[in-house]
């Protein structure tokens, strides 16, 4: 097998890992994997001609052939959440280093009023800057799961968890800015705002349903008639 093959093979035996399938049903699509590649190798061929598709739906379908296993639709949603939730975590350290900024300006300024106090730029951004840290935290580590989970469907379950919980975390902050914010601001806007705070949650939620593994009624019938 040349060099380019095995990469390749590689690359496929690494995306089937990835599905919770038995050591048996492992063992059995690598051989063909194998017996493909040493098969385009003989015939001077690239794999994907010989296989007849990509690579990815040639694994899915003998994902689905041997373990009775369809493809789950979530992984690009998950991919997107974990990015979108990253992007947040980085808006949010933006703005505790720009509370910083403020915070240093607002003290030295002080230094040059009447009654000077260096603590008022401190004791106005502190508390802010900390929630900002804490969520900003928050969201990174959600990010980087939604992206851990999208690569495996048996963590679906973990990745449903986090996407509650995520989904709780949003909520609660609507509800807070909802109950200070209601006479002051057009309701219609309120509304609107749920839709935008908690969007990625709900995405979150649906990415984690689709990425769990899930066997066709058909297949399991097969197989236990077979058995008997």
């Amino acid at each position: 097998m040349n060099e380019q093959s095995q990469k390749q093979v590689h690359k496929m035996k690494k995306y089937i890992s990835t599905f919770p399938l038995k050591s048996e049903e492992i063992i059995l699509i690598h051989k063909d994997l194998d017996g493909m590649a040493e098969e385009a190798q003989n015939r001077g061929e690239p794999l994907e001609k010989v296989l007849g598709k990509s690579p990815r739906e040639f694994c899915d379908e003998l994902i689905y052939a041997i373990g009775g296993i369809k493809t789950p639709g979530g992984r690009k949603i998950l991919r997107f959440v974990g990015a979108w939730y990253k992007l947040i975590a980085f808006l949010f350290l933006f703005g505790v280093i720009f509370d910083l900024s403020s915070a240093v300006v607002l003290t030295f300024g002080e230094l040059f009023s009447e009654h000077p106090d260096i603590l008022t730029g401190v004791r106005e951004l502190l508390p802010g800057g900390i929630k900002a840290v804490i969520l900003g935290i928050v969201y990174y580590i959600a990010g980087k799961r939604a992206l851990q989970y999208s690569t495996d469907v048996s963590l679906s379950d973990k990745a449903m968890k986090w996407a509650v919980g995520m989904f709780v975390l949003e909520f609660g902050s609507w509800m807070y800015d909802f109950i200070t914010e209601i006479g002051k601001e057009p309701m219609i806007l309120l509304l609107l705002s749920l839709v935008f705070c908690c969007f990625s949650s709900v995405l979150f939620m649906i990415g984690a349903k689709r990425n769990c593994p899930h066997l066709e009624e058909e297949s399991i019938s097969i197989i236990s008639y077979s058995e008997e």
